[in-house]
């Protein structure tokens, strides 16, 4: 029970360190910020609710998915080549900080689940290359045999 408690404080710290990881990221890559300014509200919401699957957190909405933050922070750099030139070419059209962001979590949202499945199958391959029996097992191995060697007739005057 003890040993429970323990590994829940563990998950959870490392899932907090996560979570301020991704709002670092955010701040300061995506949205350009410095340290000196303020992280909105609205965009923490934000984050939480993509983590949950929904639009916005909020504590009346049922989860509809799990994305872990790690996940969302890697969707985030794969797709920030993407997220900056969109941004960019559509710099005077935004209202506001909201409406800037809610741009960019459309491009993450839309690429989330391809990272996912990503992600899952390098897990995949690399289970398989360490379950890999690459050892020489000495019952199967095939003795070499040089080939005989065929001389012409005719030329072997020349020699």
């Amino acid at each position: 029970m003890q040993e429970n408690k323990e590994k829940d404080k563990e998950q959870s710290k490392i899932e907090h360190e996560q979570w301020l990881e991704l709002c670092d990221y955010v701040h300061t890559k995506i949205m350009g910020y410095t340290k000196d300014m303020k992280f909105s509200k609205y965009i923490a919401l934000r984050l939480r609710g993509l983590h949950e699957g929904n639009f916005i957190a909020n504590k009346y909405i049922k989860p509809q998915a799990n994305y872990p933050y790690d996940i969302i922070l890697l969707t985030f750099k794969a797709k920030y080549l993407e997220i900056t030139e969109a941004v960019r070419k559509k710099s005077g059209n935004f209202k506001d900080e909201n409406q800037k962001f809610n741009y960019i979590l459309a491009i993450v949202e839309n690429s989330i689940n391809d990272i996912v499945m990503r992600k899952k199958e390098a897990i995949q391959a690399k289970e398989k290359i360490e379950n890999l029996n690459i050892s020489i097992e000495s019952e199967n191995k095939a003795e070499y045999q040089p080939r005989k060697k065929k001389y012409n007739k005719r030329l072997k005057d020349l020699w």
